[in-house]
């Protein structure tokens, strides 16, 4: 009889790692979101939005919806809830009559620079005590997750 072979620890380690990561950033943006009065899937949408934004593109409506994994009713009631507070703004699309291209606001810029400056700080500090190789390894592995997590979630 064979024995199955044990776990690979450094594996399992990493997993626990990237766990304990993802609840510790979770928790940090519960909090700041608290701090902002902003619902969780506010600061989802404004990252996506942002995001896109710096990839030198907008979201409409429905391409949110989807990026956030909200239902097109949910994702309105959010969009009228952040385009109340002056977080984003809604202008026509160019190219299709229906649609509207979401916009972040100066002000929604600066609570994302206020609620992840703390963060960015701390995580500065953290960064650098590894070397220019070591973080594009970091950033490498990272991507390589990123991709296969959705991949899976497909």
């Amino acid at each position: 009889m064979t024995r199955p072979e044990p776990p690979n620890l450094t594996r399992l380690e990493l997993v626990e790692a990237l766990r304990s990561y993802y609840r510790a950033l979770e928790k940090y943006l519960d909090a700041s979101g608290a701090r902002e009065h902003m619902h969780r899937s506010d600061l989802d949408a404004l990252a996506a939005i942002m995001d896109n934004s710096r990839r030198g593109s907008s979201l409409t409506a429905k391409q949110l919806a989807q990026e956030i994994r909200l239902s097109t009713s949910a994702t309105t009631a959010l969009i009228d809830r952040l385009e109340q507070a002056g977080h984003v703004t809604r202008k026509p699309h160019p190219n299709d009559r229906r649609s509207m291209l979401l916009e972040t606001t100066d002000r929604s810029r600066a609570v994302g620079r206020e609620l992840f400056s703390r963060l960015a700080q701390s995580m500065d500090s953290v960064m650098e005590q590894f070397s220019e190789d070591e973080m594009k390894l970091v950033t490498r592995f990272l991507e390589a997750t990123a991709a296969a997590t959705l991949r899976a979630a497909d």
